[in-house]
């Protein structure tokens, strides 16, 4: 699976398609990676707690399935959402790879992904901690790293290599 098409970006439809896919891509990607480790540390402590005459591999079974089903719903959400967000990245980044023209620069391409969705990040983490107020406290700091700072690490990585994608070729999109 490819993260993304730099070869459909040469339209404006084409950016913006390939902005919702690489949202709902990263979101996918994350989410797998989350239901792992989430995955691995209850059944960690299941195995603590349990032996097989108690039920260990049933137990293992319905705990794994409860946290895939119960973060299948919540993944796709926050999917529909980061795919919306790296629409408006994609499609920034767009418009300032043809304005500054940078075809065959591709360290200024990643320096500007990076900093589009870096922007983006900020932006959004304030919003939630105005939206929050003082509950953002509660969350602070391993829910927020959870939820908005490794993805956000992840997403500005995503759209520097685009960018860098993006600046090596020799011509415009």
């Amino acid at each position: 699976m490819k993260l993304f098409d730099i070869t459909r970006m040469h339209t404006l439809r084409g950016a913006a398609l390939q902005g919702l896919a690489l949202g709902f891509k990263l979101a996918l990607l994350y989410w797998l990676v989350a239901a792992i480790l989430v995955i691995l540390r209850s059944s960690l402590h299941i195995l603590s707690a349990l032996s097989w005459a108690d039920g260990l591999l049933m137990t293992l079974l319905a705990s794994a399935t409860s946290v895939l089903v119960g973060t299948a719903l919540f993944g796709l959400i926050l999917g529909v959402l980061a795919a919306l967000v790296s629409l408006v990245a994609v499609l920034v980044l767009r418009e300032l790879y043809l304005r500054l023209r940078l075809a065959g620069r591709p360290g200024a391409a990643a320096a500007i992904g990076a900093a589009v969705a870096g922007g983006l990040v900020v932006l959004l983490s304030l919003l939630l901690r105005q939206a929050m107020g003082a509950y953002f406290s509660a969350i602070w700091p391993n829910g927020y790293l959870f939820w908005m700072g490794l993805p956000g690490l992840i997403f500005i990585a995503a759209c520097g290599y685009l960018g860098w994608q993006m600046g090596n070729r020799r011509s415009t999109l």
